[in-house]
């Protein structure tokens, strides 16, 4: 009890004398003005620590009052000024920013989306459309629109900014994830899968490319049409090692066991990985089992026996 009181004792010394502590900082250079600084700074990362955001806000309002050319200060407390709904005022502080830093995309994004916050949407669309303006080029500026016409639930115009982003060949996966979205609330199935099977292609990872393909496979799954698309990828040679599996195990649920089994051995194929050819085994061998066909079931446990 008697820490906590000390410990409130002298916060309450430190903001009691922060007038003082301002005036001493604007009489020294900026080198000079660090080490105090760092002082309340931390004092204020730990009242945000402990959600006292009001607390860290008072003190970040002094700090950047006293070093107002340091826009790290004054970028936390605009940042905070959002947590708190007070999205005037961080809006102001972004865009004093941005008259001395314009090309700061971080800076943009942050005053769009604090205009935005606060409900004024005229303002966020002129700014959207001034940038474009200037840089007709840029993809990231039509992002920023189709995210804005997103939000205010105009489709099309997203779709469309969409569209001019990768016209610009500034597309990656994000842009056709997105697109998908848009398409499927527009109920278009053919712009849906292109923009999915893009979305795959864009991928990186091999991860995030079988995320996609399951969410490409589960769209068939909606339309009722997965055997066909399936099928129809295999006979094109473009079927990728999750969507064997899917049609593997397609088959085995409607019990057509032959292609089941033959679904599987093909997935075997297209894989190195060691875990896959294992979980692929297992669900081989359970389709072998319904067909009766024990030898063939025993043979690898054999082989591997042998070996």
């Amino acid at each position: 009890m008697t820490c906590s009181k000390l410990s409130f004792f002298l916060v309450v010394l430190m903001l009691s004398t922060a007038g003082t502590f301002i005036a001493e900082l604007e009489a020294q250079n900026s080198e000079g003005k660090r080490a105090p600084i760092q002082a309340f700074v931390k004092m204020a990362q730990e009242y945000v620590k402990q959600n006292k955001i009001e607390e860290a806000i008072e003190i970040y309002e002094r700090i950047a009052k006293a070093v107002p050319e340091d826009f790290e200060y004054r970028a936390e407390l605009a940042k905070l000024y959002a947590r708190t709904n007070q999205h005037e005022k961080a809006a102001q502080i972004w865009s004093e920013l941005l008259e001395v830093e314009p090309e700061n995309t971080a800076y943009q994004d942050a005053l769009l989306n604090s205009l935005q916050a606060a409900e004024k949407r005229n303002e966020a669309l002129e700014l959207l459309q001034a940038y474009i303006q200037t840089q007709p080029e840029v993809g990231i500026h039509y992002v920023r629109l189709a995210k804005f016409y997103a939000d205010e639930d105009n489709v099309d115009a997203a779709i469309a900014n969409y569209e001019k982003v990768i016209e610009l060949e500034q597309d990656d996966k994000h842009t056709y994830l997105k697109l998908a979205k848009l398409y499927f609330f527009n109920e278009d199935i053919d712009g849906t899968e292109k923009a999915l099977k893009n979305a795959i292609l864009s991928s990186t990872s091999v991860s995030d490319r079988q995320s996609i393909e399951r969410q490409l496979i589960n769209f068939y799954r909606y339309h009722g049409n997965l055997e066909e698309k399936l099928q129809k990828t295999e006979d094109d040679g473009t079927i990728t090692l999750e969507m064997q599996k899917v049609l593997a195990e397609y088959f085995h649920i409607i019990g057509e066991l032959e292609k089941s089994a033959n679904a599987y051995k093909l997935a075997l194929v297209m894989t190195t990985s060691s875990y896959e050819k294992e979980k692929i085994s297992a669900e081989l061998l359970k389709v072998y089992v319904e067909l009766g066909e024990m030898d063939t079931v025993i043979e690898p446990y054999e082989t591997e026996a042998n070996s």
